[in-house]
């Protein structure tokens, strides 16, 4: 039989501190698993909610076009870089339109381009783009595909009856005419017609009201190259 003076309490009280110390170290560890779990399932939800749709890596146009350039191998399109391709306005929802998806066919007046805006600005309706030149003549708008990633929506357009001032010479991309030509897209919501984002800003003692909803897609001094046609 044990007696009371054959008990080491010293390592008694060791072997608790020792299963004390084991589950705190458990703990411990598990809790740091577990927080860098969620951050790498934030930053995966993240990364995938702000991706941009891959149908902006496609060249989009109608069936006219495709025809013309499946007539030749080596088929060129204008790539006009628009010049207002991001809004960074304050308080705009509107966020982006893709500068290096805009791309002109000059032997169907076709103008194909991506964009990219806020779900919240529309809801569960739909979109009108409206693409006008410098006289108020209005081009028809063929919407191509569409997509949403998290809480952007994304959609490739078309537009039809353009004859813009470009040309190809030398290999290249330049304009031509007196540089009036000027192309401006505004984005507004089918069901009532109300611009997608507006904002006011203060101009001195007044109060303007700054229309977000309206791009300038091209004029005198937009840039543009050759591309080759992709389908």
């Amino acid at each position: 039989m044990m007696s009371f003076s054959d008990v080491d309490y010293d390592e008694v009280r060791d072997e608790r501190e020792s299963k004390t110390f084991r589950l705190i170290k458990n703990i411990f560890k598990w809790t740091v698993c577990g927080l860098s779990a969620l951050v790498w399932i934030l930053i995966l939800v993240t990364a995938f909610s702000t991706r941009e749709s891959k149908i902006f890596e496609e060249m989009m146009f109608t069936d006219a076009t495709e025809q013309v350039a499946a007539q030749t191998d080596d088929y060129r399109v204008h790539q006009i870089y628009i010049q207002d391709y991001m809004t960074d306005k304050e308080n705009t929802k509107l966020i982006a339109l893709s500068s290096s998806d805009c791309y002109y066919a000059p032997e169907t007046g076709e103008l194909s381009l991506g964009i990219q805006y806020n779900k919240t600005l529309v809801g569960s309706g739909s979109v009108s783009y409206v693409l006008k030149d410098q006289d108020g003549n209005e081009f028809p708008a063929v919407v191509m595909d569409e997509d949403e990633i998290g809480r952007f929506a994304y959609a490739r357009i078309c537009f039809t009856g353009l004859s813009i001032p470009l040309e190809e010479k030398d290999g290249r991309s330049v304009q031509t005419g007196d540089g009036k030509f000027a192309l401006t897209l505004t984005l507004y919501r089918t069901e009532d017609g109300a611009l997608l984002s507006t904002y006011t800003k203060k101009d001195g003692q007044d109060i303007v009201e700054v229309n977000d909803s309206e791009f300038v897609l091209f004029n005198a001094d937009s840039p543009s190259r050759m591309a080759d046609y992709e389908d």
